[in-house]
């Protein structure tokens, strides 16, 4: 009889080994285990959930009926071993296997926190069609964002593409929001399509999401500086950077005309970035919200405090560029 904690340590292997022969040799002792002795529920889970995975590459016949076991039991939470996601690889461009129910495997485990192999995901990313309304590809994506796993350059774009596809733009678009918040770099094109959606936000949850991205932005004053040689690349970058930070500050302004605290406090804080570290200068229009605002009940007086700030820093970098364009 094998001790239920010997049986623990021999299940671990289908999850932490690399090692084929070690997992092959574990399943065995588990299936001896099964046949010979009462073993716990969760140990019996794993033993069920690899022998799965040895009946999808293995057993064509079997194979329809061990995806949608795993479908289910990940459904409910459960972890694929490593031989489940090396079976799911290789089945996945096989025409007899329902892509539908592997794709929802996937998006399961994404969603219970497991990291999906980069193979796996290289396979869903030639898969992948930016012209199509693919949902649940886009959902096993993001899924990727959130669990922190790396987006390949050839998803990306992939998913840039995607932009352009109404059918999944705004589901694209925040993957994209997604890795701004972790200090991804974005393209113009990506920055400038999450521009055009954030004046159509209703949500002060999701409004703070876009807003916390565009200061991540504005706070690295080189963002959209290029390491390429090319005099006319250099140019073209740093047009392109000028036109999004002014189209920046224009969303900023749009963000205080809210009636949320978060909000506008989150829109202050990166109008002060703009005038700190880009030298901007606020408009009248902008200089006249801020003025109702600090007047309203909408801010406390904290926020009433960073607006006379923005204000007076503003009106300071006005004056330096007006003493700089005199002649001398």
């Amino acid at each position: 009889m094998v001790s239920e904690k010997l049986l623990h340590i021999v299940a671990d292997n289908f999850y932490l080994s690399h090692d084929n022969k070690l997992r092959e040799s574990s399943y065995h002792l588990l299936d001896m285990a099964n046949d010979n002795q009462d073993i716990s529920e969760g140990i019996f889970n794993i033993f069920e959930l690899e022998k799965a995975s040895h009946a999808i590459r293995s057993y064509y016949l079997e194979a329809k009926c061990a995806i949608v076991y795993l479908l289910e039991k990940t459904k409910n939470g459960h972890r694929l071993t490593i031989n489940g996601f090396r079976a799911l690889a290789q089945v996945i461009n096989t025409p007899w296997i329902i892509d539908n129910d592997v794709l929802k495997i996937l998006l399961n485990v994404s969603n219970n926190g497991q990291i999906i192999p980069i193979d796996l995901v290289g396979k869903l990313t030639r898969r992948f069609n930016p012209c199509s309304e693919q949902y649940d590809f886009v959902r096993i994506f993001e899924n990727l964002v959130k669990n922190n796993q790396d987006i390949p350059s050839q998803l990306s774009s992939k998913l840039t593409k995607a932009l352009e596809n109404p059918s999944i733009r705004d589901q694209v678009l925040s993957i994209f929001l997604l890795e701004g918040q972790k200090d991804k770099k974005l393209s113009a094109k990506i920055i400038d399509k999450i521009l055009d959606k954030f004046f159509s936000i209703k949500n002060s949850f999701i409004m703070e999401q876009y807003l916390s991205v565009m200061c991540s932005v504005i706070e690295k004053k080189d963002y959209f500086a290029t390491d390429r040689k090319s005099l006319l690349d250099r140019i073209l970058r740093r047009n392109s950077g000028k036109k999004i930070i002014a189209r920046i500050q224009t969303a900023l302004v749009h963000a205080l005309k809210t009636d949320n605290q978060d909000v506008i406090r989150k829109a202050i804080n990166g109008l002060k970035i703009l005038v700190s570290r880009h030298k901007a200068v606020l408009e009248n229009n902008s200089i006249d919200i801020l003025l109702s605002l600090a007047a309203s009940e909408i801010c406390n007086e904290t926020i009433k405090q960073d607006i006379g700030l923005l204000l007076d820093a503003s009106q300071l970098e006005k004056i330096r560029n007006m003493l700089m364009s005199l002649p001398t």
